[in-house]
């Protein structure tokens, strides 16, 4: 998907029309493509996305701009007037083909590089690998990686069904993988120009929730998925440490 700290949600050009955009924050050449394929999915991943609406993107590449309203768990805050931390998100999105979308989201504060994180994932609504990698391009982590699908449901923003679940086991090399679980609610139907003012079509709202094998709920984030993109955005985001609104003040969309 492209050339999910804040705001992570939880992205056809080549690959050099995306650093050309992100290379001076330092996206490593060749390394998207190389490890965030739709080739790197274990087969039975690949087997269970074949269940799902596998039409491609509406779009071979967008950039958002998003401004996270963050209110930490210890009362402090950013990205608002007088708080003195400004936080801000470039959200990269590259069609990956068949639905699947890779993404690259660089974060700054105060416009200092800090984070980036690679991923693959089906409309930027799941996350099948990701990776935390540091301003210079260097990872943080290995690669999280999705190995088993084990419960999947169509993911569709016409049905008139309430809720769908997603059950994964993912892990990092050499370890065992954990089980997770991610239910998501579909809300109303409105205009996507709600979310942002250049986007058309509409949009259907989702409120999904992050659980791990014990059932404790890890995050909590509200989602909106834009029918004429066929994409997901995350527009608000709580955890245990924090909650952040999501504000997206530019697309660039081609």
């Amino acid at each position: 998907m492209s050339c999910n700290a804040i705001g992570r949600g939880s992205v056809g050009l080549t690959l050099c029309l995306c650093l050309a955009a992100c290379g001076s924050a330092g996206i490593k050449e060749g390394y998207l493509d190389q490890e965030f394929s739709p080739e790197k999915l274990p087969e039975a991943v690949q087997q269970s996305l074949s269940k799902l609406d596998r039409t491609p993107v509406k779009f071979h590449q967008m950039v958002l701009t998003v401004e996270p309203q963050l209110e930490r768990s210890d009362g402090g805050s950013g990205s608002g007037s007088g708080s003195g931390t400004s936080y801000r998100n470039t959200y990269t999105l590259i069609d990956a083909g068949n639905g699947l979308v890779q993404t690259v989201d660089q974060r700054t504060q105060n416009g200092n590089p800090t984070a980036q994180t690679y991923a693959l994932t089906y409309r930027s609504f799941l996350v099948l690998r990701s990776q935390d990698l540091a301003p210079s391009g260097d990872p943080v982590n290995p690669i999280l990686a999705t190995r088993l699908l084990s419960h999947i449901e169509p993911f569709d923003p016409a049905t008139s069904k309430k809720e769908i679940e997603f059950d994964s086991e993912s892990g990092y090399a050499q370890q065992a993988a954990g089980v997770s679980k991610q239910i998501c609610k579909w809300g109303a139907m409105h205009p996507a120009a709600d979310v942002f003012g250049k986007f058309t079509g509409d949009a259907r709202d989702l409120d999904c929730r992050a659980l791990d094998r014990n059932g404790t709920q890890v995050s909590h984030s509200k989602q909106a998925y834009l029918l004429d993109y066929g994409v997901a955005v995350v527009t608000r985001t709580e955890t245990g440490a924090f909650k952040s609104d999501s504000r997206i003040t530019a697309a660039d969309i081609r």
